[in-house]
């Protein structure tokens, strides 16, 4: 599979440091794949769905293996790349024992200390956004807990991602995708509050996976029957549809 390919492709002959190294590196690109194949399951047309919940799930296993023996940091974008495979999957147990994991990992005295290049961004923030979208995974494919997760993902994205320090391309994708797990919940009030905050970071941001998961939410309001969209949702459908003519 996948991950076979992937790992097979970075094994060879190194040293000692080398080798703790090329673990370190496989484990991050398993992990980010595994992610990945989430996402585009969440906004690309013709996907199995099924079928890439079970990939992104062998890829994070795969990236538990090869972090190992690496730095904590490195295990926890594992943990919690293995969080969100399992909540693609609904095994909320799964979820939720990985994401205390990964939290507990970054919170190890010095796992923040020399980063390599590759994970100077994931800090706690960064973590907490990656648990929060897998809330939302979790409560669209459950229907235990749904609200209680959505409402936690809600209150941490809210906090993050209008947070001026955060960057604009991440805080465009997580209050977007907030937004349309509260349209497919139909709480509109919601959906557009989340999407008008995601329109105010949007000028400085250029991310095709951003422009397309705007398009998506616009999908998402254009499927409400007529007679229930209320003014504010017209006004955002306006607002979307401007973007994409611009």
């Amino acid at each position: 599979m996948v991950a076979h390919l992937i790992s097979d492709a970075l094994d060879r002959e190194v040293s000692v440091e080398e080798l703790w190294s090329g673990r370190a590196q496989r484990a991050y690109l398993l992990a980010v794949t595994s992610q990945t194949v989430i996402n585009r399951g969440r906004m690309d047309d013709g996907i199995d769905l099924p079928r890439a919940a079970r990939d992104a799930v062998e890829l994070a296993n795969a990236a538990l293996e090869a972090a190992r023996p690496t730095p904590a940091v490195v295990r926890a974008v594992a943990a919690s790349a293995f969080a969100q495979a399992q909540a693609a999957v609904g095994n909320a147990r799964g979820f939720h024992s990985a994401a205390e994991e990964a939290r507990a990992l970054l919170e190890t005295p010095g796992a923040l200390d020399n980063l390599p290049p590759y994970l100077t961004w994931f800090w706690p923030a960064n973590l907490h956004s990656q648990l929060a979208q897998g809330q939302l995974v979790l409560a669209g494919v459950t229907s235990r807990d749904c609200h209680d997760l959505r409402d936690n993902a809600d209150a941490v994205i809210s906090r993050i991602a209008t947070d001026p320090v955060s960057t604009s391309r991440n805080a465009v994708f997580h209050l977007a995708s907030l937004s349309r797990a509260h349209v497919a919940a139909d709480d509109l009030d919601r959906a557009v509050s989340a999407a008008q905050a995601a329109l105010r970071r949007l000028p400085t941001v250029r991310s095709r996976r951003c422009a397309l998961l705007l398009h998506r939410l616009d999908t998402d309001l254009a499927a409400l029957p007529p007679a229930r969209v209320p003014a504010s949702v017209r006004s955002l459908q306006d607002q979307l549809r401007a973007i994409r003519t611009a």
